[in-house]
């Protein structure tokens, strides 16, 4: 077994089963290799804010929502690459969730339904 100080107070880490994305909750990005431990990589920025949403992975990218509504979206792999943010309107703590091939994501105000129709 292995252990290490990048967890966040809040934000649980998500896994595609060879990398651990762990998020800071100040809106850093670690990836380690979940067998060893080892860091891939560590402190990597992504929109500043509070993180108390947990990431979602999903279709190799990873999704995480600060308490501004900032979606940050980090593509899942070794190398760090932030593709994105979205700004929703509201204050939101809630961890966003897939359904139906679209991504929902709840603000105090509303719940964002974001996706194509097939």
């Amino acid at each position: 077994m292995w252990n290490n100080n990048l967890g966040a107070d809040v934000p649980t880490p998500a896994s595609d089963g060879r990398l651990l994305y762990a998020p800071h909750d100040k809106g850093f990005y670690n990836v380690l290799e979940l067998a060893t431990g080892k860091v891939i990589y560590q402190g990597q920025r992504i929109e500043p804010g509070s993180y108390n949403s947990s990431p979602l992975l999903a279709d190799g990218k990873l999704y995480a929502i600060n308490e501004e509504g900032a979606a940050a979206v980090v593509k899942a792999g070794t190398e760090f690459e932030a593709p994105g943010v979205s700004k929703l309107d509201g204050y939101t703590l809630a961890s966003p969730v897939t359904a139906d091939n679209h991504l929902f994501i709840r603000t105090g105000e509303a719940i964002h339904r974001i996706g194509r129709e097939k």
